[in-house]
């Protein structure tokens, strides 16, 4: 497993086979473990906000989700990002690997999105809950005791949670110790919605292309600002900083590589 570094946020770079060994390890163990899969708006993020950079790089796995991490490594580090992993792959490729009894708890997302999502998984275990409105102050989520119990009651040895960046790690990380059965706690942002159908997939060659934040905005309009943020302001961001850096040049070489490699490979 390679590390690779973004303005100090650690991306962990595990081909698939490398990914399953892990969580087969992980499934079978006896601590709990955590993963996060930033994307570029959640780099962009965690750039203002110290709080959250140190949520990111306090997991214990970090899957980086987005063609956009693949050129921006390239063209700000000697490295190059050779493996991504969505949320929706990750949950799904969790859920395949557990056994039989192992629990798996959806938390949050669209309402019915996490019941309607765990439908759609062939493995009986698999259990989706609404947790209702959580307030979250930037700091700490508003987590009551009853929501507590009832995960502690279902004994998750799964618990992935749909709440948004930073919320969504906030919540794992004030939750996971009360919780003995958990393993792993991933945090999955929209995967709910996808996985249950009420959000359609990018086809696989516009995710193949790394076109998914095209197929995102003919999807969800109402979601142009942040995809605007992801597919145009990061790269922005990233040409600045490799020009402040005096690899302009560099960058450009080495990031239209990637492209080509992502577009035929």
């Amino acid at each position: 497993m390679r590390t690779h570094k973004l303005w100090s946020v650690e991306l962990d770079d595990l081909s698939s086979i490398e990914l399953a060994t892990k969580i087969d390890a992980w499934l079978n163990g006896n601590s709990a473990r955590t993963i996060v899969t930033p994307n570029p708006e959640m780099l962009l993020r965690s750039r203002g906000r110290n709080g959250f950079r140190d949520l990111l790089n306090q997991s214990d796995l970090r899957l980086p989700d987005g063609v956009g991490l693949r050129f921006a490594t390239a063209a700000l580090t000697d490295g190059l990002l050779s493996n991504r992993h969505t949320g929706v792959d990750t949950l799904q490729l969790i859920v395949d690997r557990c056994g039989e009894g192992q629990r798996v708890v959806l938390l949050g997302g669209d309402p019915g999105s996490a019941q309607a999502a765990a439908k759609s998984f062939e493995n009986t275990s698999v259990i989706g809950i609404d947790p209702g409105q959580l307030l979250f102050d930037g700091d700490r989520v508003d987590v009551s005791d009853d929501l507590v119990q009832r995960l502690q009651d279902l004994q998750p040895v799964v618990l992935a949670v749909g709440l948004g960046q930073e919320k969504q790690e906030m919540f794992v990380k004030q939750v996971k110790g009360a919780l003995p059965s958990l393993r792993i706690a991933i945090g999955v942002g929209g995967a709910f919605e996808m996985l249950s159908g009420q959000l359609p997939r990018a086809p696989q060659a516009m995710r193949s292309m790394g076109l998914e934040w095209l197929w995102r905005v003919l999807k969800e309009p109402s979601r142009a600002g942040r995809i605007i943020r992801a597919s145009v302001v990061f790269p922005a961001i990233v040409a600045m900083e490799s020009i402040r850096r005096k690899r302009f040049l560099k960058a450009i070489r080495r990031v239209a590589s990637e492209v080509k490699k992502q577009l035929f490979s």
